[in-house]
This record gives C-alpha cells, sequence and structure tokens, in this order.
C-alpha cells in the first residue's frame, strides 16, 4: 500500500463544540478519505480494510488517538499510542462484515451521514503524562484514559476522515484484514 498525501491546511476547523485546532503535530496519511475496497456491486460480506499513517511533525514527544463514528463497524489498531519526533506509526483499520440483513447507501453507512474517523493528538510534554502512556502501553487502559481526560479542549488538536467504500480489484486486502483480525492485538 503505498501512500501519498500532498500538504495540509493547518488552520483552524469548525467543530460542534467551537474552533479546536486542526493537526499541526501529526501529519495524516490520507489526508481525507480512508478507502475500504468492497467486491462489485457493492456487496461487502468480507472484511476490507485500510492504513493510515501519523507521522509526528513536531518537536516533542507525541500521543494520538483515532476514533470512528461506528465502533461497531470497524476495528482500530492500534487506537491510541505515541510517536516520537520524527517517526510514524500506522494504524489499521478493517471495515467488518455487515450483519444478515443490514443494508447499506453509496457511503456504506447504515445511516444517512457517511462514517467518519478522528485522529486527535496532544503534545506528551510532562513526565506525568510520560508515565500514564507508558502505563496504557504496557496494557492499563486508565492511564490513555487519564492521560486524555487530562488533556485541555483549547490544545487538543484533531482532524476527521470520512470513510468511502471503492471497488475492490483483488482478495489481497480481504486476506491482509483477516489477518489482522485474528491476531491479538495488531502491532
Amino acid at each position: 500500500l503505498s501512500f501519498q498525501c500532498g500538504s495540509v491546511d493547518r488552520g483552524l476547523r469548525e467543530h460542534p463544540g467551537g474552533r479546536m485546532p486542526n493537526l499541526t503535530l501529526l501529519s495524516v496519511c490520507p489526508e481525507a478519505q480512508l478507502e475500504f475496497p468492497v467486491s462489485p456491486g457493492g456487496v461487502s460480506g468480507s472484511l476490507s480494510g485500510t492504513k493510515l499513517r501519523l507521522t509526528n511533525i513536531s518537536s516533542t514527544l507525541v500521543a494520538y488517538k483515532v476514533k470512528s463514528t461506528a465502533p461497531k463497524q470497524f476495528v482500530i489498531k492500534p487506537s491510541v499510542g505515541s510517536i516520537r519526533k520524527g517517526e510514524s506509526a500506522e494504524v489499521q483499520i478493517v471495515r467488518k462484515p455487515l450483519e444478515a440483513g443490514e443494508v447499506t447507501d453509496a457511503s456504506g453507512s447504515a445511516s444517512k451521514r457517511p462514517d467518519r474517523f478522528l485522529v486527535q493528538a496532544a503534545v506528551v510534554d510532562t513526565e506525568e503524562k510520560k508515565l500514564l502512556l507508558h502505563a496504557a502501553h504496557r496494557g492499563k487502559a486508565a492511564g490513555a484514559a487519564k492521560f486524555w481526560d487530562g488533556v485541555p479542549k483549547d490544545i487538543l488538536e484533531e482532524q476527521q476522515l470520512e470513510a468511502v467504500l471503492v471497488d475492490s480489484i483483488g482478495n489481497d486486502t480481504a486476506e491482509a484484514a483477516a489477518k489482522m483480525m485474528s491476531d491479538g492485538d495488531g502491532a
């Protein structure tokens, strides 16, 4: 899978809760849409997946979190983590097969709006924050929750991406997605 991303407008965007800074800590690739392959004709009875690359473009350690508007429909691995300056992390996102009788529209969503993903980023600038993230990496979810609860909303950076279904060309993506679903932690 190749990543090709251009420049990103790093200004402010409107959010339902007010204006939050666009991502200046991370470069997100792809920038706006995550494409999920489906078999021709829109039949989506198998797994399909894609990758998201996050690159730390700041001068400090950065924590990230990736969320979905449809958490039961997507598996995100790893959904939280940290990235050292100049390094990248790859996040795998798998779209689960639809349940029998479930109908989707052209966007692949059972609702009117397309599914979206939210990438959040925050600077890890204190020893306490580093310890909380270290605990989270050792499997203690409370460490990650406490870290994110302590991030002031005015410095939390966010970028939204939209899920888009595309006709699949081969079966490689489905096989890779199935392998990821069977792996313990996907890392």
